[in-house]
């Protein structure tokens, strides 16, 4: 189960990460400085795409080799 959550997640972030995914209008900012931060990550980041970023490597642990 384990290796095909890794693989499932690992296709995910290939596919749906890009530069500047919540579109800012400067990259010199900081989060903090972002007013509206937490909607854009809401509109931009998907769910899915979320969980893969934070779960991949747990799932690659798991997985025997």
């Amino acid at each position: 189960m384990h290796k095909n959550l890794a693989h499932a997640s690992l296709h995910i972030l290939q596919r749906d990460l890009c530069f500047n995914i919540c579109k800012l209008e400067s990259s010199y900012l900081c989060n903090s400085e972002v007013t509206d931060m937490e909607e854009r990550i809401k509109n931009n980041i998907l769910l899915h795409l979320s969980y893969s970023c934070q779960f991949w490597m747990k799932h690659l642990q798991w997985t025997p080799f």
